[in-house]
């Protein structure tokens, strides 16, 4: 069965599941037919209490409904379904909600009896020796060490990687703690209803060592194919990106951050196999609440890493991107793009976004993509769903079907895209006449417009004239500028925890230039009304308009699960402000002017 009839398949599975359990007749699914849908979808365990069951129901609810009803739309609905079948059964539960790190352990294992657990990080505590025979060994590094293991009652084949445990947080020297270690593992095991990452099946713990088992992984790293090759065509380089990036796009869906991509965490599952490429390492790994959360500790290898986290700046999972954008170059032309023997100069390159000259033979269209992921700008560097939508990806691989297109990436807004495909036919679309009132000054702030077709002007008052702001068209979003996206996400502590930051008074997120005092006044007296809540402008159509209208609750749903739109908001609202700013001053200038 090829893609499109698979998704027609599962669309008509997931109508059919959504009219069974809406009882009512309603048109959406409250908590109650949510419940009894999740069941007949098998996420409840046969040992499971109702209560506990609902907790993850409620999980499922906040996550999926993107109107914040307290109901699930077929389109919300849907979402969710596409997400639980398209994962193993033991996958699901966590697809549903997202809850990576409250993954339940594996309820069938490798012991002959039920397994005995420790409470804190839920390793099994009996010797791994009882059910496995460790043979040779198949790699080693930092404080591991991977050997091949053959399970006695199965006689399966596993990889099981043996780690130190140190003593003490502070002790680097002898590796990590328990606790970071089980964290790793947990996170590791909450993607696996990915194929590009590595699978963790269970791990055994003792006073000394964690004993991980894994898939067994025959196919060499990437790096040492790499060096039997020299480099890369750009048909193979593109199928390995198109993996990479597939597999990218479901870590960053879920809020994680690998901060370690390199060409060693890059393995094959099959030789000669391009296709089986698995992403390993989750150790400097991390989980954030939603995609809005922002990451500051500087770590990762040095060849890879992003200009933001050389500098210090808070950073976003963009910086695996950054590091795709090395490895893409690496295989292309066999060496690193940044590399210098003074690596203060290294930095200095990289800050730049200024890699050695690519050979002359690469296409122009690697080209552009190598330059687009190897970006300084956070907000311009690709998303993994954008990367896998450029032209040069898709030439490579002719079987790629549906996704992002080309012609969406540059005709719309990050917003806009994820507005039509993630909520769909969940929103409202008006149409206006030339000169009709799209917002009007004074109005409640709640809504957001994607304009569909038409153009329109933001106009402010400055005593009792009008001043032309901005004129926005198709493709760009208009309204945003009242509506509240302070709802700030976690921010990783200093040592690698999660903090939730304090509330500012308004919505800024980067510091913007100071007026003049001629127009302080009147600058302060268009932002209050936006910063309050109410409109401080109107939109007006200059054209016959067609627009798309999203809530304030919509568009939160949205920049908490995509970072690439979370950014590109933030840095579109604080640009609004500088030309607001600078329209009115103008304004102000010319009035003080006046004899």
């Amino acid at each position: 069965m090829d893609i499109v009839a698979q998704a027609e398949a599962r669309e008509e599975q997931a109508r059919s599941c959504f009219a069974s359990h809406d009882l009512d007749g309603s048109g959406n699914i409250d908590a109650r037919e949510l419940l009894y849908a999740l069941m007949d979808l098998g996420l409840k365990h046969a040992d499971e209490d109702v209560a506990s069951f609902k907790t993850l129901v409620e999980r499922c609810m906040k996550e999926h409904d993107a109107n914040a009803d307290g109901v699930l739309s077929w389109t919300e609905f849907q979402q969710m379904y596409n997400a639980v079948s398209g994962v193993r059964s033991e996958a699901r539960r966590e697809a549903a909600s997202n809850w990576s790190l409250d993954a339940r352990l594996p309820k069938e294992t490798f012991t002959s009896g039920p397994a005995l657990r420790d409470d804190a990080t839920g390793g099994i505590q009996t010797d791994i020796r009882k059910d496995f025979r460790l043979s040779k060994t198949l790699g080693t590094g930092g404080f591991a060490v991977v050997k091949s293991a053959v399970h006695l009652r199965s006689k399966k084949v596993y990889a099981v990687k043996i780690i130190n445990i140190a003593l003490t947080a502070d002790d680097d020297e002898d590796g990590m703690t328990l606790e970071e270690i089980a964290t790793e593992i947990r996170l590791t095991m909450s993607l696996s209803h990915t194929k590009h990452v590595v699978k963790v099946f269970d791990y055994y713990i003792t006073a000394s060592h964690v004993y991980v088992v894994m898939e067994d992984l025959k196919g060499g790293e990437l790096l040492e194919a790499l060096m039997d090759e020299g480099e890369y065509g750009e048909s193979d380089t593109a199928t390995l990106l198109y993996e990479l990036f597939t597999g990218l796009e479901s870590i960053h869906a879920r809020s994680i951050t690998h901060r370690d991509l390199k060409l060693e965490n890059l393995i094959f599952a099959e030789r000669n196999n391009l296709s089986s490429l698995r992403i390993i390492d989750f150790g400097l790994a991390k989980k954030m609440k939603t995609a809005r959360g922002k990451l500051v500790l500087q770590c990762g290898t040095a060849a890879y890493v992003a200009p933001e986290v050389i500098s210090g700046r808070q950073y976003t999972p963009a910086v695996d991107m950054w590091a795709a954008g090395v490895i893409m170059y690496a295989m292309l032309c066999g060496g690193l793009p940044f590399d210098h023997r003074d690596q203060q100069k290294s930095f200095r390159l990289i800050a730049k976004g200024q890699y050695h000259a690519l050979p002359a033979g690469i296409s122009a269209e690697a080209r552009d993509l190598l330059d687009q992921l190897l970006c300084v700008d956070t907000v311009k560097r690709l998303t993994a769903n954008e990367a896998l939508a450029h032209r040069w990806i898709r030439k490579h691989n002719a079987n790629l079907n549906g996704g992002l297109s080309e012609r969406s990436l540059k005709a719309k807004s990050r917003m806009h895209r994820a507005a039509e495909s993630r909520l769909g036919g969940d929103l409202e679309m008006r149409t206006l006449k030339a000169g009709e009132l799209l917002i009007k000054r004074g109005a409640r702030a709640n809504e957001v417009f994607l304009i569909k077709e038409g153009q329109c002007v933001v106009v402010v008052e400055v005593d009792g004239k009008e001043v032309l702001v901005a004129e926005r068209g198709e493709g760009e979003f208009v309204g945003e500028m009242g509506v509240s996206t302070s709802k700030a996400g976690d921010v990783e502590a200093a040592d690698g925890a999660s903090v939730t930051p304090e509330r500012s008074s308004g919505d800024e997120t980067e510091a913007s230039s100071s007026p003049s005092m001629g127009s302080f006044l009147t600058l302060m007296r268009v932002k209050k009304s936006w910063v309050g809540g109410r409109r401080g402008a109107d939109v007006r159509a200059t054209t016959d308009m067609k627009v798309m209208v999203m809530s304030s609750s919509q568009m939160h749903w949205i920049l908490e699960h995509d970072y690439g739109a979370d950014g590109e908001m933030a840095h579109e609202v604080h640009q609004r402000r500088l030309q607001m700013d600078k329209s009115l001053r103008i304004r102000e200038d010319g009035l003080a002017s006046e004899p």
